[in-house]
């Protein structure tokens, strides 16, 4: 059953954080031509709504719900949980001495999904990251015994696909590292650390707003396994002077792609004008509706002042790894790290999770490890 549903909503939703990035810029026009007020006294306001099925967050909230649609008694043992992205090794050795949250130096870039089980007294967890692309449920016992399934393929950063290999770490098990190997690679290409200590409520203030600063944006379809079938991919941050470009991409049986001028959209010959609207197809909008998109996205790039004070903001929020803390906290990251520890968390009912995990377990039994 959980299987099923995290197919069909890999299936029939899009990645999308272009048109969210184009809302904040257009609230931030709006806020400065309508106060006397520069950047940081919008990005101090600024509240994001919350836009269901389109990033990390909202799909897996949706994912969530859907279960909990056909058990209703998931809402009450399920959690969204935050994730450090590409962390370096020796930012968590120390796990042991701390309680299930992430320190402050780590940035809050991703949201997951998870459901605590438990199974003969044995506790685990299931993961749900369909943000990631992470191609089945992840189920994690705490003594590492069946049903353990701790590996799968995901493709939300990287269109090639990544193996995902997750462990648990810390003192009460209260995180799980997700180590990632590029194909026909032995060696670790990335690490993301899920904290599943409590849950992460503060997650449009501490992950979305700040993502909004983030200049690499695209927007994706795939398929039930979470595999790409088109895209267009866009890096607004400027590169030796060298113009900027979005890429557009087609996967599976006919993959190719090519890249466009960001300042000249309508800049294709006749075979990329008809690989352009088959990913608008996939994509689930017009031709005219992804070419506006993109000329939205240059204006944006031309602000020199909105890109300055924002990439300015994100240098405040994204300290280097070895600094000890963030250096301050524009928009209330403090307060809604503060809300997260009042969260207390809910309690576990073993007949309920047996139940569950037989579900989900039919539900991947076609499945196969890679």
């Amino acid at each position: 059953m959980v299987k099923r549903h995290h197919s069909n909503l890999m299936a029939n939703t899009k990645y999308n954080s272009i048109d969210m990035f184009i809302e904040f810029y257009n609230e931030y026009r709006h806020y400065i031509n309508t106060y006397d007020a520069d950047f940081n006294d919008f990005f101090e306001r600024y509240q994001p709504r919350f836009r269901p099925n389109e990033v990390c967050s909202g799909m897996a909230i949706e994912l969530l719900n859907r279960i909990a649609y056909e058990v209703p008694d998931v809402q009450y043992h399920s959690y969204l949980t935050t994730c450090a992205v590409n962390i370096q090794e020796d930012a968590y050795k120390s796990l042991n001495g701390w309680t299930g949250r992430l320190p402050r130096e780590f940035i809050h870039d991703h949201v997951a999904g998870f459901i605590r089980i438990s199974i003969q007294n044995r506790l685990g967890f299931v993961i749900l990251d369909p943000g990631f692309a992470v191609q089945y449920p992840i189920v994690i016992m705490e003594d590492g015994q069946y049903p353990h399934w701790p590996v799968s393929l995901g493709w939300g950063r990287n269109s090639r696909g990544q193996k995902f290999e997750f462990q648990l770490l810390g003192r009460d098990n209260s995180y799980i590292l997700a180590n990632t190997f590029l194909p026909n690679s032995s060696i670790p290409d990335e690490a993301f650390l899920y904290a599943v200590g409590s849950p992460y409520c503060s997650f449009l203030e501490t992950t979305t707003k700040p993502n909004q600063l983030r200049l690499f944006k695209c927007m994706v379809s795939r398929n039930a396994n979470g595999a790409p079938t088109a895209a267009v991919y866009v890096n607004l941050e400027a590169s030796d002077g060298k113009p900027l470009v979005f890429k557009v991409a087609l996967y599976g049986g006919s993959k190719r792609s090519f890249s466009v001028p960001l300042s000249q959209p309508n800049q294709m010959n006749q075979t990329q004008n008809a690989d352009f609207n088959t990913v608008a197809e996939y994509l689930g909008v017009t031709r005219d509706e992804l070419l506006k998109k993109m000329m939205s996205l240059h204006t944006i790039a031309s602000d020199t002042n909105f890109m300055a004070a924002s990439q300015s903001m994100l240098a405040d929020l994204d300290p280097p790894p070895s600094s000890p803390s963030n250096q301050g906290s524009p928009g209330g990251l403090d307060k809604a790290r503060e809300y997260d520890r009042q969260v207390p968390a809910k309690k576990k009912n073993s007949s309920f999770f047996k139940s569950l995990l037989s579900m989900f377990i039919c539900g991947r039994s076609s499945c196969t490890r890679d």
